[in-house]
């Protein structure tokens, strides 16, 4: 699969963000919310979901995992919808990367 070599990488350059869980829906809420204020995303809805994915749709909608969820996990979506608004697409690709870095930098401050 193609994007694999893109997850890896999040991972390797971020990895303090994938050892944060957030156990409740409502954690990751609040994170989502304040994720969304900062870079003027009108969020229309957060889902969970029992497959252990999470997904970004241009509508301004994303769906996490019900448990466990990693402030990784939510900085990508939040990206994925940060490059729809700024670039018109969400490919994983350098113009998307850098729109989740930009994430990342801001979200430092909820790492536990």
């Amino acid at each position: 699969m193609a994007y694999l070599k893109y997850y890896q990488r999040e991972r390797e350059v971020y990895p303090e963000y994938y050892n944060t869980n957030y156990p409740t829906p409502k954690e990751v809420r609040k994170i989502v919310r304040k994720l969304c204020r900062h870079f003027k995303i009108q969020l229309w809805k957060v889902d969970f979901n029992t497959n252990g994915r999470g997904s970004a749709y241009p509508g301004n909608y994303i769906s996490l995992p019900r448990k466990d969820i990693k402030l990784g996990l939510i900085c990508h979506e939040i990206g994925h919808l940060v490059a729809w608004k700024k670039t018109g697409q969400s490919n994983h690709n350098k113009k998307t990367w850098n729109k989740m870095r930009q994430v990342y930098r801001y979200a430092k401050r909820y790492l536990k």
